[in-house]
């Protein structure tokens, strides 16, 4: 069932980022560069387009393309994952809860956190 909302929620998220790329080109833009410029993106393996496409669509009243848009959601979570696992969220008791709710009951017994023991640190 989870499975299921993901993948609609991912239709909304790109169906929403469609509508509105041409006036968020500038923002896309500076996300490509800050990835690329933190090394977690290369944006011509990538095939993202240049500053300087960039810049004319923004010009043109243009945005990034569906399969553009597509991987800058894959790197955004990427990013979010990253700093929810390093941050100390995981230790409060709704993101517990929020998280035993989501996992399979026969997967919870395989995460370490949701093993019964104490949370690292403790």
């Amino acid at each position: 069932m989870h499975v299921l909302r993901d993948n609609y929620e991912q239709n909304v998220l790109l169906g929403v980022g469609r509508s509105t790329a041409a006036a968020m080109i500038t923002v896309h833009g500076r996300m490509i560069t800050a990835l690329e410029a933190a090394g977690e993106l290369d944006r011509t393996i990538e095939f993202l387009p240049s500053t300087a496409e960039i810049a004319r669509r923004a010009a043109a009243g243009e945005g990034l393309t569906s399969p553009e848009l597509a991987v800058l959601v894959a790197y955004a979570k990427i990013g979010l994952t990253a700093h929810l696992v390093d941050s100390t969220l995981p230790d409060e008791p709704w993101f517990e809860q929020t998280l035993r709710k989501l996992l399979p009951a026969g997967a919870r017994g395989r995460v370490r956190r949701f093993a019964g023991d104490p949370p690292a640190g403790s």
